[in-house]
Protein backbone atom coordinates (compact mmCIF):
# COMPACT_ATOMS: atom_id res chain seq x y z
CA UNK A 1 0.00 0.00 0.00
CA UNK A 2 1.54 3.79 -0.50
CA UNK A 3 2.54 5.75 1.84
CA UNK A 4 0.21 8.83 2.07
CA UNK A 5 0.51 11.66 4.38
CA UNK A 6 -1.36 15.65 4.98
CA UNK A 7 0.41 17.35 6.99
CA UNK A 8 -1.17 21.16 7.58
CA UNK A 9 1.41 23.02 9.77
CA UNK A 10 -0.59 25.78 10.64
CA UNK A 11 -3.21 28.59 9.93
CA UNK A 12 -2.35 32.12 10.10
CA UNK A 13 -3.50 35.85 9.14
CA UNK A 14 -2.08 37.39 6.20
CA UNK A 15 -0.69 40.80 7.44
CA UNK A 16 -3.06 43.58 6.93
CA UNK A 17 -5.83 41.51 5.78
CA UNK A 18 -8.16 39.00 7.96
CA UNK A 19 -7.88 36.61 5.18
CA UNK A 20 -6.03 33.04 6.78
CA UNK A 21 -3.31 32.05 5.20
CA UNK A 22 -3.08 28.13 5.33
CA UNK A 23 0.07 25.90 3.39
CA UNK A 24 -0.42 22.09 3.39
CA UNK A 25 2.57 19.75 2.61
CA UNK A 26 1.69 16.41 1.00
CA UNK A 27 3.44 13.01 1.13
CA UNK A 28 3.41 9.55 -1.27
CA UNK A 29 5.49 6.76 -1.44
CA UNK A 30 5.23 4.50 -4.40
CA UNK A 31 7.03 0.92 -5.60
CA UNK A 32 9.41 3.20 -7.81
CA UNK A 33 8.88 6.83 -7.40
CA UNK A 34 8.49 9.47 -4.41
CA UNK A 35 6.57 12.83 -4.29
CA UNK A 36 6.20 15.44 -2.59
CA UNK A 37 3.90 18.65 -2.74
CA UNK A 38 3.10 21.73 -1.25
CA UNK A 39 0.89 24.88 -1.81
CA UNK A 40 0.03 27.90 -0.25
CA UNK A 41 -3.20 29.05 0.15
CA UNK A 42 -4.61 32.87 0.81
CA UNK A 43 -8.37 32.50 1.68
CA UNK A 44 -9.83 30.16 -1.20
CA UNK A 45 -6.76 31.47 -3.95
CA UNK A 46 -3.63 29.17 -3.89
CA UNK A 47 -0.79 31.39 -4.35
CA UNK A 48 2.02 29.26 -4.24
CA UNK A 49 2.30 25.38 -5.76
CA UNK A 50 5.18 23.25 -5.61
CA UNK A 51 5.21 19.73 -6.43
CA UNK A 52 8.13 17.15 -7.00
CA UNK A 53 8.47 13.77 -8.13
CA UNK A 54 11.59 11.74 -7.81
CA UNK A 55 12.10 8.16 -9.71
CA UNK A 56 15.29 6.41 -10.13
CA UNK A 57 15.99 7.83 -12.99
CA UNK A 58 15.76 11.74 -11.95
CA UNK A 59 13.56 14.25 -10.92
CA UNK A 60 10.53 16.55 -12.12
CA UNK A 61 9.59 19.49 -10.29
CA UNK A 62 6.77 21.98 -11.00
CA UNK A 63 6.50 25.06 -8.75
CA UNK A 64 4.05 28.39 -9.27
CA UNK A 65 5.04 31.48 -7.56
CA UNK A 66 2.91 35.01 -7.63
CA UNK A 67 6.36 36.67 -9.10
CA UNK A 68 7.43 34.40 -11.64
CA UNK A 69 4.38 31.93 -12.37
CA UNK A 70 4.31 28.51 -13.08
CA UNK A 71 8.08 26.52 -14.60
CA UNK A 72 8.94 22.91 -14.75
CA UNK A 73 12.19 21.84 -14.29
CA UNK A 74 14.09 18.25 -14.98
CA UNK A 75 17.03 16.40 -13.70
CA UNK A 76 17.63 12.97 -15.62
CA UNK A 77 20.49 11.12 -13.96
CA UNK A 78 22.40 9.96 -16.81
CA UNK A 79 23.67 6.76 -14.75
CA UNK A 80 27.03 4.96 -15.78
CA UNK A 81 28.89 6.57 -18.71
CA UNK A 82 28.60 3.60 -21.60
CA UNK A 83 31.54 3.54 -24.83
CA UNK A 84 28.70 5.00 -27.01
CA UNK A 85 26.81 7.87 -26.41
CA UNK A 86 23.99 7.61 -24.40
CA UNK A 87 22.41 10.43 -22.93
CA UNK A 88 19.14 10.08 -25.46
CA UNK A 89 18.92 6.65 -23.63
CA UNK A 90 19.19 8.05 -20.39
CA UNK A 91 16.64 10.73 -20.76
CA UNK A 92 14.30 8.28 -22.46
CA UNK A 93 14.16 5.73 -19.32
CA UNK A 94 13.91 8.84 -17.42
CA UNK A 95 10.61 9.83 -18.98
CA UNK A 96 9.34 6.33 -19.47
CA UNK A 97 10.13 6.24 -15.58
CA UNK A 98 7.72 8.97 -15.02
CA UNK A 99 5.30 8.38 -17.24
CA UNK A 100 5.09 5.16 -15.61
CA UNK A 101 3.84 6.76 -12.25
CA UNK A 102 1.85 9.84 -13.44
CA UNK A 103 -1.43 8.07 -13.29
CA UNK A 104 -0.87 7.27 -9.54
CA UNK A 105 -0.02 10.15 -8.60
CA UNK A 106 -2.91 12.27 -10.19
CA UNK A 107 -5.32 9.88 -8.03
CA UNK A 108 -3.41 9.87 -4.80
CA UNK A 109 -2.34 13.57 -4.78
CA UNK A 110 -4.91 16.19 -3.34
CA UNK A 111 -6.80 17.49 -6.79
CA UNK A 112 -5.54 21.12 -5.20
CA UNK A 113 -1.91 20.09 -5.58
CA UNK A 114 -1.92 19.37 -8.96
CA UNK A 115 -0.42 21.54 -11.82
CA UNK A 116 -3.03 21.57 -13.58
CA UNK A 117 -1.16 22.11 -16.83
CA UNK A 118 -3.16 20.77 -19.71
CA UNK A 119 -1.38 19.36 -23.03
CA UNK A 120 -3.92 21.20 -25.22
CA UNK A 121 -2.63 24.85 -23.86
CA UNK A 122 0.90 24.30 -25.27
CA UNK A 123 2.39 26.52 -27.24
CA UNK A 124 3.00 24.99 -30.93
CA UNK A 125 6.11 24.47 -30.36
CA UNK A 126 5.69 22.31 -27.78
CA UNK A 127 3.09 19.86 -29.32
CA UNK A 128 5.54 20.02 -32.76
CA UNK A 129 8.39 18.57 -30.12
CA UNK A 130 6.10 16.21 -28.16
CA UNK A 131 4.88 14.67 -31.56
CA UNK A 132 8.20 14.61 -33.09
CA UNK A 133 9.79 13.10 -29.15
CA UNK A 134 7.43 11.83 -26.98
CA UNK A 135 4.02 11.10 -29.37
CA UNK A 136 3.81 8.92 -26.12
CA UNK A 137 2.52 11.64 -24.21
CA UNK A 138 -0.87 11.82 -26.51
CA UNK A 139 -1.94 8.53 -25.82
CA UNK A 140 -1.65 9.01 -21.88
CA UNK A 141 -4.65 9.07 -19.45
CA UNK A 142 -6.61 12.31 -20.01
CA UNK A 143 -5.39 12.94 -16.05
CA UNK A 144 -2.18 13.08 -17.18
CA UNK A 145 -2.71 15.20 -20.11
CA UNK A 146 -4.57 17.82 -18.30
CA UNK A 147 -2.23 17.84 -15.26
CA UNK A 148 0.93 17.68 -16.76
CA UNK A 149 1.02 19.02 -19.93
CA UNK A 150 3.86 20.96 -19.23
CA UNK A 151 5.67 18.49 -17.95
CA UNK A 152 5.34 16.32 -20.65
CA UNK A 153 6.89 18.93 -22.78
CA UNK A 154 10.03 19.45 -20.74
CA UNK A 155 10.36 16.04 -20.80
CA UNK A 156 10.43 15.98 -24.87
CA UNK A 157 12.92 18.96 -24.59
CA UNK A 158 14.83 16.70 -22.44
CA UNK A 159 14.90 13.61 -24.93
CA UNK A 160 15.30 16.35 -27.50
CA UNK A 161 18.79 18.06 -25.61
CA UNK A 162 19.90 14.37 -25.72
CA UNK A 163 19.60 13.25 -28.95
CA UNK A 164 21.54 16.47 -29.68
CA UNK A 165 24.28 15.55 -27.24
CA UNK A 166 24.89 12.04 -28.61
CA UNK A 167 25.15 13.29 -31.98
CA UNK A 168 27.71 16.00 -30.81
CA UNK A 169 29.68 13.36 -28.98
CA UNK A 170 29.30 10.98 -31.95
CA UNK A 171 30.77 14.06 -34.34
CA UNK A 172 33.49 14.65 -32.34
CA UNK A 173 34.71 11.37 -31.45
CA UNK A 174 34.42 10.96 -35.26
CA UNK A 175 36.61 13.94 -35.75
CA UNK A 176 39.38 12.85 -32.98
CA UNK A 177 39.54 9.32 -35.21
CA UNK A 178 40.46 11.65 -37.97
CA UNK A 179 42.93 13.58 -36.51
CA UNK A 180 44.47 10.49 -34.87
CA UNK A 181 44.64 8.97 -38.56
CA UNK A 182 46.23 12.00 -40.38
CA UNK A 183 48.93 13.27 -37.39
CA UNK A 184 50.19 9.49 -38.09
CA UNK A 185 50.67 10.74 -41.52
CA UNK A 186 51.87 14.02 -41.23
CA UNK A 187 55.32 14.26 -42.09
CA UNK A 188 58.29 14.83 -39.35
CA UNK A 189 59.15 18.56 -39.21
CA UNK A 190 55.50 19.96 -40.10
CA UNK A 191 55.43 23.26 -38.15
CA UNK A 192 52.29 23.68 -36.29
CA UNK A 193 50.40 26.21 -34.77
CA UNK A 194 47.30 26.25 -32.04
CA UNK A 195 44.20 26.70 -33.32
CA UNK A 196 42.75 29.28 -30.70
CA UNK A 197 43.65 30.44 -27.22
CA UNK A 198 47.06 30.91 -26.11
CA UNK A 199 49.38 31.40 -29.61
CA UNK A 200 51.59 28.39 -29.39
CA UNK A 201 54.01 26.57 -32.05
CA UNK A 202 54.95 22.89 -32.26
CA UNK A 203 56.97 21.30 -34.68
CA UNK A 204 55.96 17.77 -35.49
CA UNK A 205 58.97 14.95 -34.79
CA UNK A 206 59.37 11.17 -35.08
CA UNK A 207 61.17 10.36 -31.35
CA UNK A 208 58.75 8.88 -29.19
CA UNK A 209 57.03 11.13 -26.72
CA UNK A 210 56.78 9.84 -22.74
CA UNK A 211 53.32 7.72 -23.40
CA UNK A 212 53.44 8.45 -27.29
CA UNK A 213 54.66 6.54 -30.28
CA UNK A 214 55.58 10.50 -31.99
CA UNK A 215 56.07 13.71 -29.83
CA UNK A 216 55.87 17.16 -30.81
CA UNK A 217 58.66 19.98 -30.32
CA UNK A 218 56.95 22.94 -28.34
CA UNK A 219 58.91 26.37 -29.23
CA UNK A 220 59.62 28.49 -26.38
CA UNK A 221 61.49 31.21 -28.43
CA UNK A 222 64.72 32.36 -27.23
CA UNK A 223 64.45 29.26 -24.72
CA UNK A 224 64.75 26.43 -27.12
CA UNK A 225 62.06 23.93 -27.17
CA UNK A 226 60.66 21.34 -25.07
CA UNK A 227 59.00 17.80 -26.26
CA UNK A 228 55.48 16.73 -25.86
CA UNK A 229 53.74 14.24 -26.41
CA UNK A 230 51.31 14.40 -29.79
CA UNK A 231 48.38 12.96 -27.79
CA UNK A 232 44.38 13.73 -28.00
CA UNK A 233 44.82 16.73 -26.27
CA UNK A 234 47.51 18.01 -28.36
CA UNK A 235 46.11 16.99 -31.85
CA UNK A 236 43.00 18.58 -30.71
CA UNK A 237 44.88 22.03 -29.74
CA UNK A 238 47.56 22.39 -33.01
CA UNK A 239 46.82 22.30 -36.42
CA UNK A 240 48.33 23.56 -39.15
CA UNK A 241 49.83 27.13 -40.37
CA UNK A 242 47.47 29.75 -41.39
CA UNK A 243 47.77 33.36 -42.34
CA UNK A 244 45.55 33.62 -39.14
CA UNK A 245 47.06 31.91 -36.41
CA UNK A 246 50.25 33.10 -37.64
CA UNK A 247 49.00 36.64 -37.02
CA UNK A 248 48.97 35.80 -33.74
CA UNK A 249 52.14 34.70 -32.89
CA UNK A 250 54.14 36.36 -30.67
CA UNK A 251 57.15 38.04 -31.61
CA UNK A 252 60.37 35.73 -31.55
CA UNK A 253 58.52 32.81 -31.55
CA UNK A 254 59.46 32.03 -34.89
CA UNK A 255 61.61 33.69 -37.77
CA UNK A 256 59.81 35.60 -40.52
CA UNK A 257 61.40 32.10 -42.47
CA UNK A 258 59.95 30.01 -40.24
CA UNK A 259 56.68 31.92 -40.75
CA UNK A 260 56.56 32.12 -44.55
CA UNK A 261 58.27 28.01 -44.54
CA UNK A 262 55.56 27.11 -42.48
CA UNK A 263 52.32 28.29 -44.50
CA UNK A 264 54.04 27.02 -47.35
CA UNK A 265 54.08 23.62 -45.72
CA UNK A 266 50.20 24.66 -44.77
CA UNK A 267 49.47 25.17 -48.36
CA UNK A 268 50.59 21.90 -49.60
CA UNK A 269 49.95 19.51 -47.13
CA UNK A 270 45.90 21.39 -46.46
CA UNK A 271 44.26 19.11 -49.22
CA UNK A 272 45.79 15.76 -47.54
CA UNK A 273 45.16 16.99 -44.12
CA UNK A 274 41.18 18.48 -44.19
CA UNK A 275 41.04 18.21 -40.29
CA UNK A 276 44.26 19.95 -39.50
CA UNK A 277 43.85 22.96 -41.87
Amino acid sequence: MPDTTLYTPGNFPQPGTSRLTVSETFKLALDNANVTSAIIREGRATTWRKITLWTAHGTLEFAQDPYIGPSWSVAPHPGPRASQPRWEASARAFTNSVLAVLDDLCEKVPANHLPGSDITDLTSDDQALLRHHFPEAFVASSAVRAQFGGGLAALAREIAAGRTEDTRLREEAAWHRRLKKQFDLLPAGTILATREGYPGVATVSDEPGRQTRRSLDRHLGARGTWKDDLNKENRAVFGLMTPERAARLRPGLLSSHQVLSALQQAKELAPLYPDLA
